[in-house]
């Protein structure tokens, strides 16, 4: 199975391959100026305690990170949206919650949430 990681390498290769010098040039100095703004330094590490926070989940129902983290470990998925193909790549990786949790029922918020935006992304 090739990692998230690697999938994203590999698109973000492609792109810079193929796209028009002036778009590899615009999304190269977004990379720039993200990694010289310190936010990867700032933001929370693999192990760290998410502060608490309440989202609207895949049934717009209001949902705390405190009341899931209580059933059990919780994953947040940010998808902006079918045109991304980076949210689409983090999807696909993110498939295997529903195959290896399915019968868990502390999981039901990530596996609607995940079948949800699967939906919303082959639409």
């Amino acid at each position: 199975m090739t990692t998230l990681k690697a999938e994203l390498d590999a698109r973000r290769a492609e792109f810079m391959k193929t796209a028009p010098p002036d778009k590899a040039a615009a999304f190269q100095r977004g990379v720039d100026e993200l990694a010289a703004s310190g936010i990867a330094e700032r933001a929370i590490k693999a192990g760290d305690m998410a502060p608490d926070f309440t989202l609207a989940n895949a049934r717009g129902e209001r949902v705390a990170l405190s009341a899931l983290l209580a059933r059990g470990p919780a994953v947040l998925v940010f998808y902006r949206g079918g045109w991304c193909p980076y949210c689409n790549l983090q999807l696909v990786a993110a498939a295997w919650i529903d195959v290896e949790y399915r019968n868990r029922a502390e999981t039901d918020e990530i596996v609607a949430a995940v079948r949800a935006l699967t939906a919303r992304a082959a639409a």
